[in-house]
């Protein structure tokens, strides 16, 4: 499914953060969208999730406005990975990986455990959330994204607070996605990993 953001302008304050910025993403891509902190990253996911209205543009996926979307519709043509998560969940890690199927399909869906084992999370199920480190609740969010199976999937720095290895195991994730039709977005201040992993 095609991503189009037309002549997106943002402003936060008086400080215009985006400015007519425009961008199609293509099925079957896997596109970073790299820059130091505080260059817009994080704000230009926000709008391509529909999460946050630009100033002026569009953002239209599959040809429909994703403002005009419900949040169920949208739910299921895109999923999307905010930078920050929340960290004290009482739920196990199964739970909130399952919470990725509720628009979609059942929370019991093998698609849960599929993407637990894909981020390896799935020794990690039957954990609370708030107990795990920083790094596993990245881990445990991003599976909830790949269980949620949307074929437009927007990141916003998954590689966050991950190691190498674990960095790698999520992009390569991303990246199947992408090979398999999924138009992915993802957003990196890390030009290596960016280069070993985007179109």
């Amino acid at each position: 499914m095609t991503l189009v953001a037309d002549r997106i302008t943002v402003y936060r304050g008086d400080r215009r953060v985006l400015d007519d910025f425009s961008l199609t993403a293509e099925p079957g891509s896997m596109t970073a969208i790299v820059g130091p902190n505080g260059a817009g990253k994080s704000t230009l996911l926000g709008v391509l999730s529909g999460d946050l209205a630009p100033k002026h543009g569009l953002v239209m996926v599959g040809g429909h406005d994703v403002r005009d979307m419900s949040p169920r519709d949208a739910a299921n043509v895109r999923s999307y990975l905010p930078q920050q998560h929340p960290s004290g969940l009482e739920y196990t890690v199964r739970t909130v990986v399952g919470f990725g199927r509720y628009a979609v399909g059942s929370p019991d869906d093998p698609v849960v455990d599929e993407a637990m084992e894909r981020v390896g999370v799935d020794d990690l199920a039957e954990r609370r959330f708030r107990d795990l480190s920083g790094g596993e609740q990245r881990r445990v969010s991003i599976a909830r994204i790949l269980a949620q199976t949307t074929p437009v999937v927007l990141m916003d720095e998954p590689t966050d607070s991950l190691d190498l290895g674990h960095a790698d195991l999520v992009m390569n994730a991303a990246s199947i996605d992408a090979a398999t039709g999924s138009t992915v977005l993802v957003t990196s201040h890390d030009l290596n990993i960016a280069a070993r992993h985007a179109d």
